[in-house]
């Protein structure tokens, strides 16, 4: 009986300090958008045409008290009252060196791959009266969790130099 307790109680020693190498992570329902910047990014010309795709720039701010690593983001982009999205897009936007508890990453840059084309100039395609507000909704995850919501934008209505 008394060798059980001691094999038990090793057992779970030795549990525990493997718990505590493996580090606890939090939870990608702990961050959130922060110094959100966004406007149409000149993609070029396509076929003769201006191309401008919808683009946004961000930090994630950790609110929670526990380091958050291992983080992808899904960001999607969506016209305003359209069914369905423009563009989708998968991001990992933090490694396994992580972000510290009450911290912020650095700045993370996500641009659609479909956008508006036109043989008006890039501002005039902005004041066009077919061309459509959209919004950016961006999900993550912490390693193998579910996706959760962490925030949204409007993209505005700026032609990004850069």
């Amino acid at each position: 009986m008394l060798t059980r307790r001691i094999l038990l109680c090793a057992l779970v020693a030795a549990g525990a300090s493997l718990a505590s190498a493996c580090g606890s992570s939090g939870t990608a329902a702990n961050l959130e958008l922060q110094n959100v910047s966004s406007g149409y990014f000149d993609a070029g010309i396509v076929d003769g045409e201006n191309k401008i795709v919808p683009s946004v720039t961000f930090t994630l701010h950790n609110k929670g008290s526990e380091q958050t690593a291992n983080v992808q983001l899904n960001v999607h982009f969506r016209v305003v009252d359209a069914d369905g999205n423009m563009d989708e897009k998968l991001v990992r936007a933090i490694g396994s060196d992580g972000v510290g508890p009450q911290q912020t990453s650095e700045p993370i840059t996500v641009r659609a791959d479909i956008g508006y084309t036109s043989p008006q100039s890039r501002a005039d395609m902005l004041t066009n009266s077919n061309f459509r507000d959209v919004q950016v909704r961006v999900f993550g995850k912490a390693g193998s969790e579910q996706w959760v919501p962490i925030g949204e934008a409007a993209v505005e209505r700026t032609i990004l130099i850069r």
